[in-house]
C-alpha cells in the first residue's frame, strides 16, 4: 500500500533487502513479490475469513511460496546503483578493503597533496567517482573525473593519447593506480594522467614485497656500517636496535592499538583530527589492529578501523601522541 514498484526497486537495488535474498533473484522477480504482497493487503483489507481465522493468532495463516527468478548482477552496475541511489559505495567498498596493501610510495589522501609538488609525478591510488566527457577541437574524446581517495578528492585529465588505450577502465566506482604530474590552474590543482591501470591487489603485494626487500638490504648495509665504524660499539649492543619492516610487525603482532578522542565545539576541527589519525595509520602499515574511541554527546562509541591495521613503532606513537596526546592512546595485548 505504501511502497510502489520504483520505490521498491530502488531498495532492493541498495541492498535494504538483502538480508531476504541476494539482489539479482530479488529484482528479477520483482512482479511477483508485488502481486503476492498486493494479494495478501487485498485479501486482510477485503475481512475475509478462513478456517486459519477460526484460531485466532494461535495459527499463522501460510502464505504460499514464493519462487524466486534467477537474476545475477555485475558488480559494476551495483556500484553505480549505490553511487546513484545513495551517493557513496557501501558494498564492498574496493578502496576502504584496498587500504593496507596500497603501496607504500602511492598517494591515498589529498591532504598530502600540495603546490610544492607541481610538476611532479605523482603516484596515486583512487576510486574513480563521477566522470565528464569532452572533445577537443579536432574531434578526439577525453574525460576529465573526479578522483575519490581515502580522504578527499581530486581533479584528473585524461587527454586522448591515454583515453583512447584505456576507455574500459574509467567507470564509477573502479580503482585505478595511476601515475600523472601534478598541475595548477587558476588555483586548482589537478592530475595529467600519464600512465592507468586497474587496481590490482597482487601487483600492489609484489611491489611492497619489492620494497621491503630493498629496505631489508639498507638495513643489513647500516647494520655493518655501524659495527665496524671504528668506535668500539657493537651494534646488536646498543641500548636502540632497529628492524625492518617485516620484524616489527612480527613482533607487535600481538597488540591492538585504541585511540581516545573526545568531541569538541568545533566540527572542523574534530574532522580534521580524524583525517590526521587516520592518514598517520595508514603511513604505518602492518598487521596489528586499530579502533577508536568517541566520547560524543555524553556518550562513548567504539568502533575498529579495519581498514588501518598498522606496525606498530615507537614513531608512530611519538606522531599520534602529537595529534592526541599520550594519555589518549592506549595498547591493548593478547
Amino acid at each position: 500500500r505504501n511502497v510502489n514498484r520504483r520505490a521498491m526497486e530502488s531498495l532492493i537495488r541498495v541492498g535494504t533487502l538483502d538480508s531476504l535474498s541476494p539482489r539479482g533473484p530479488t529484482l528479477a522477480s520483482i512482479e511477483r513479490i508485488m502481486a503476492t504482497a498486493q494479494r495478501e493487503s487485498q485479501l486482510r483489507d477485503s475481512g475475509q475469513t478462513n478456517m486459519f481465522d477460526l484460531f485466532g493468532e494461535a495459527v499463522e495463516m501460510p502464505m504460499e511460496d514464493l519462487q524466486l527468478d534467477h537474476g545475477e548482477i555485475l558488480h559494476k552496475e551495483l556500484m553505480e546503483w549505490e553511487k546513484e541511489l545513495l551517493g557513496t559505495w557501501i558494498t564492498n567498498n574496493p578502496l576502504t578493503a584496498a587500504a593496507y596493501s596500497i603501496p607504500s610510495d602511492s598517494i591515498i589522501s589529498r591532504e598530502d597533496i600540495d603546490p610544492d609538488m607541481i610538476g611532479k609525478a605523482l603516484n596515486l591510488v583512487g576510486q574513480v567517482s563521477s566522470i565528464n566527457h569532452r572533445t577537443t577541437r579536432e574531434g578526439k574524446s577525453f574525460i576529465i573525473l573526479d578522483l575519490a581517495l581515502m580522504v578527499g578528492n581530486i581533479s584528473v585529465i585524461v587527454w586522448p593519447n591515454i583515453y583512447e588505450k584505456t576507455q574500459d577502465i574509467w567507470y564509477e566506482g573502479n580503482l585505478v593506480e595511476l601515475v600523472g604530474k601534478l598541475r595548477s590552474r587558476e588555483d586548482e590543482l589537478s592530475i595529467h594522467c600519464d600512465e592507468v591501470a586497474e587496481y590490482s591487489p597482487e601487483r600492489a603485494a609484489a611491489k611492497n614485497a619489492e620494497a621491503s626487500i630493498t629496505q631489508s638490504e639498507e638495513h643489513n648495509i647500516n647494520n655493518k656500517s655501524l659495527t665496524t665504524n671504528g668506535t668500539g660499539n657493537n651494534y646488536e649492543n646498543n641500548s636502540f636496535r632497529s628492524s625492518t619492516i617485516e620484524e616489527q610487525q612480527k613482533e607487535r603482532s600481538d597488540i591492538k592499538l585504541w585511540i581516545h578522542i573526545e568531541e569538541s565545539n568545533n566540527p572542523m576541527e574534530d574532522e580534521q583530527k580524524l583525517r590526521d589519525i587516520v592518514r598517520l595509520l595508514l603511513n604505518h602499515k602492518g598487521n596489528s589492529p586499530t579502533a577508536l574511541v568517541i566520547k560524543t554527546n555524553g556518550k562513548t562509541v567504539k568502533g575498529d578501523l579495519p581498514f588501518a591495521r598498522i606496525s606498530y613503532c615507537e614513531q608512530l606513537h611519538s606522531e599520534l601522541a602529537e595529534l592526541v596526546g599520550n594519555d589518549s592512546i592506549t595498547i591493548e595485548t593478547d
